[in-house]
């Protein structure tokens, strides 16, 4: 069964799209078991959760796509508990 999940995009990523970004999120999850779908899925979550909370943090310009993946982690964390 496919699910797809509509992620608006913030204005914090019309400058820059850190697609690399999103993709090592995606290969991290499939490394970790998840299906091609679901780790497309999680890793536009996990991608643009990261991006509202450095937006939110330091400003919607105020953060480099090497800040995103930093945050993975203590998403992943919220999402388990």
């Amino acid at each position: 069964m496919a699910a797809a999940v509509k992620i608006p995009m913030r204005a914090q990523f019309s400058c820059v799209v850190p697609g690399d970004v999103k993709s090592g999120i995606i290969l991290g999850l499939l490394a970790r078991g998840c299906e091609p779908t679901q780790a497309a899925v999680w890793g536009a979550h996990l991608h643009a959760r990261a991006g509202e909370r450095l937006a939110s943090r330091v400003g919607r310009v105020g953060y480099l796509a090497r800040d995103i993946p930093s945050e993975v982690p203590g998403i992943l964390t919220e999402l388990e508990s």
